[in-house]
């Protein structure tokens, strides 16, 4: 039996070692995440010594993340269970090397993504990025690029029809073809054209016969350019810098020691391992399932009016330079917060302050390899899985109540994501009966190093350009360690988006990154308004203009109109257009229904409902009854009568509210029978966000409308 003193020291040097530090400089009865543990290597721990027999968890690490804590959880859970322990199938042979063999699920998903067919598709999942530097000589770049396909076998893979994929004998493809663009002897205005026309053309291109493509630029005064584009359906994010680390040797004309295991055989060892039984993973398919009724939408972010053109992706990016990721990261960590965290709660505020809901959900990539062979982390693949985050920043004043809330969910999904996002995703569109994407992403490279070796850099140059896109994802934000500080990017579908939206939310959230690296207080203060300039401008010369008053009601103009033009359209609406006379009638049937329910003059009507155009017979009612529009029916039912309070909407009590469902009230041919023949009154009386009533009619009726349409007076 192993000591307890024994075991801590054990544990002691395996997060030193992740942390690249010496054992010693961690200390034993302090917070690892204060020492610099982040979520991504506390999770690859705990899927490290779950397969070696012990029963702990990643939930379980981060509630007490000593290595004191930790050591006495492993004494309390030492039982080593055979089913968990990997059986390292026999080395496959050389033909069954080069046979079809399935798609692992997140390459499954970008094969299907890809589809023009699918929604948010017609885009491949692909990586591009520019280095700029000195003499690149190009034979010497094919000799190298041929030598790094022998080397991955992942690099000669072909998709086939049926959704698996095999890898093509190094015979059928000896060398991998490099373009070069000789442009040292033009002008140089056509040089920044030709230049400019390759990016933007392999920026968004979709390979098809390849997955891996080089081409050189050379360009005037001794320089270059080196062109890469990665499918990322072939090998993911980790995998590209294992590339170009293994390219930049190679072109130095340096060896690199022979791989004993290939990246098919992994996947071969995890089909296997998934032919067993896995009570884990049952366990955490019934955790989601619990879950998947109540989980929220996709951030609802303002979307751009029309049909959308060519799906192409555009980025936004910013350097955070050491000295402001250091006050950043500490302020995080003295509060227990993972820098990671830290950096997502931040892009969750901004999703919440642009989003039609604060409570969303949040697509989080993985990069994991389960250590079945010493070579695992030199291989070229994808490895990747994914989690659904719930977040909901509902009632969270402050950017580390914020943070902490985030973190709080990547615990909980975390704890449970032996059961994958993708599947949660198909289990959630069984549930509603429809199609769900998650198309907003968070992806964390921190904790995985800089995101180009030294060596890479000192040969091709330093990177210039870098871009990514995937199918079915309009927003990527993505920060990784790079040039000694972190860089914080969005890849964007931007035709998505009103114009101006990612414009104005990255600059938030940029603002907010940099508040919070310079001011400790801001952690735990509100923050200033969220509202751009230029917006603010806009509403400033909007709202001050002025007329007299008309001496009508709101809903008289509508009335004059039903009357005078009974067929003319009142109404567009995907769910079907209605004329003034449809749309009367309507108000009429609900006016009917309310009275028989009992509704009276001062009573409050609380509409259950998302916005959408049903909504305008509610606002058309005549006055006498206090109108609370809309309350979203996908919030918690046990908090029907609250909003929140970010939009000045109050809290309502006592037995005067009344709910009103979209469902059922006044509806069919029974309903318009039901109808009362007299129209609504002509008074009403409006109530602003701090209740004060401002008469605009003839007689003093109180109607109290509660509109939230895509901005409130501080909010985009």
């Amino acid at each position: 039996m192993v000591s307890p003193a024994v075991r801590a020291e054990a544990i002691r040097g395996e997060v030193a070692e992740m942390l690249g530090v010496d054992a010693q400089a961690i200390d034993p009865e302090g917070d690892l995440v204060g020492q610099g543990l982040d979520s991504i290597r506390m999770m690859a721990l705990a899927g490290r010594w779950r397969r070696l027999g012990f029963a702990v968890d990643f939930a379980a690490l981060a509630a007490a993340p000593t290595i004191g804590a930790w050591s006495e959880l492993m004494s309390v859970s030492s039982d080593i269970a055979a089913t968990l322990e990997p059986k390292t199938p026999e080395p496959l042979s050389a033909d069954a090397s080069h046979e079809p063999f399935p798609l692992a699920p997140m390459q499954h998903a970008l094969w299907v993504g890809r589809q023009d067919n699918q929604r948010l598709g017609g885009v491949a999942g692909h990586l591009y990025v520019e280095f700029d530097g000195g003499v690149i000589d190009h034979e010497r770049l094919q000799g190298a690029a041929s030598r790094l396909a022998l080397r991955h076998p992942m690099l000669r893979v072909q998709f086939l029809p049926d959704g698996t994929q095999r890898i093509r004998p190094a015979a059928e493809c000896r060398n991998l073809p490099v373009t070069v663009h000789d442009l040292r002897d033009v002008a140089p205005d056509v040089v920044d054209q030709r230049l400019a026309d390759i990016q933007a053309a392999k920026s968004h291109q979709q390979l098809d016969d390849a997955v891996f493509e080089l081409a050189v630029s050379l360009l005037p005064g001794q320089r270059s350019r080196l062109h890469v584009d990665l499918d990322m359906q072939a090998a993911d994010a980790m995998s590209y810098r294992t590339l170009m680390a293994d390219l930049a040797t190679f072109y130095q004309g340096r060896p690199l020691p022979g791989l004993d295991y290939s990246y098919p055989e992994y996947r071969h060892a995890i089909a296997g391992q998934e032919s067993r039984q896995q009570p884990r993973r049952d366990a955490d398919r019934d955790w989601w399932a619990q879950r998947v009724p109540q989980l929220p939408d996709a951030p609802g972010l303002p979307e751009a009016p029309g049909q959308h053109g060519a799906p192409k992706s555009t980025r936004r990016w910013h350097w955070l330079d050491p000295m402001t990721r250091d006050a950043l990261f500490a302020a995080a960590r003295a509060r227990g917060i993972t820098p990671a965290m830290a950096l997502a709660g931040s892009f969750a505020n901004t999703l919440a302050v642009w989003s039609s809901s604060s409570r969303f959900l949040l697509n989080v990539p993985l990069f994991g390899r389960q250590p079945l062979h010493p070579d695992v982390d030199l291989l070229v693949g994808d490895f990747t899985s994914s989690l659904l985050l719930d977040i909901d920043l509902t009632h969270t004043a402050s950017p580390a109540a914020r943070a902490r809330t985030v973190q709080d969910a990547m615990r909980a999904a975390a704890a449970h994501a032996d059961y994958p996002g993708l599947s949660v995703l198909r289990d959630l569109a069984r549930h509603r009966g429809a199609q769900v994407l998650a198309p907003v992403v968070f992806t964390s490279a921190l904790g995985l190093g800089e995101l180009f070796r030294p060596e890479v850099t000192e040969t091709f140059g330093a990177p210039g350009w870098i871009i990514s896109q995937g199918p079915q994802v309009l927003l990527d934000a993505q920060v990784t360690e790079f040039d000694g500080g972190v860089l914080v990017n969005w890849d964007v579908r931007n035709d998505a988006f009103a114009s101006g939206v990612i414009d104005g939310m990255f600059a938030h959230h940029v603002d907010e990154l940099l508040r919070l690296a310079g001011s400790d207080e801001c952690w735990d203060q509100q923050g200033p308004s969220a509202l751009p300039a230029s917006q603010r401008a806009v509403r400033h010369r909007v709202n001050g203009r002025s007329a007299a008053l008309s001496g009508e009601a709101l809903h008289d103009g509508f009335f004059r109109c039903a009357e005078a033009r009974p067929d003319a359209p009142a109404v567009y609406s995907s769910s079907g257009d209605l004329s003034y006379r449809q749309l009367r009638d309507q108000v009429f049937v609900l006016a009917a229904a309310l009275r028989d329910s009992g509704v009276a003059a001062g009573d409050t009507v609380a509409v259950m409902g998302p916005k959408c155009a049903e909504q305008i017979p509610r606002a058309a009612q005549h006055p006498g009854r206090r109108w609370r529009l809309p309350a979203d029916r996908r919030r918690p039912t046990s908090r029907p009568d609250s909003s929140h309070p970010r939009h000045g909407w109050r809290r309502q009590r006592g037995p005067g509210v009344r709910l009103l469902s979209g469902a059922g009230v006044g509806a069919g041919a029974d309903g318009f029978r039901r109808a009362a023949a007299a129209p609504p009154g002509d008074i009403c009386h409006l109530c602003d966000r701090t209740h004060r009533s401002r008469r605009v009619g003839l007689r003093t009726v109180h109607v109290g409308f509660h509109w939230r349409t895509e901005g409130c007076r501080d909010h985009p």
